[in-house]
């Protein structure tokens, strides 16, 4: 966690998923998270 605020001082952003949300039903928890990053306009990058 002490990094974690170090980070967020530097603007960095964090998405935190329970690990029995993930568990329970992956796609409904990382819904939230693409939504977020589309947002942000972070989108995928096919390298190959």
């Amino acid at each position: 966690m002490q990094r974690q605020r170090q980070l967020e001082r530097c603007g960095w952003e964090f998405f935190r998923i329970r690990e029995s949300a993930f568990y329970y039903n992956k796609e409904e928890s990382l819904q939230r998270l693409w939504k977020i990053l589309k947002d942000k306009g972070i989108e995928p990058h096919n390298m190959f």
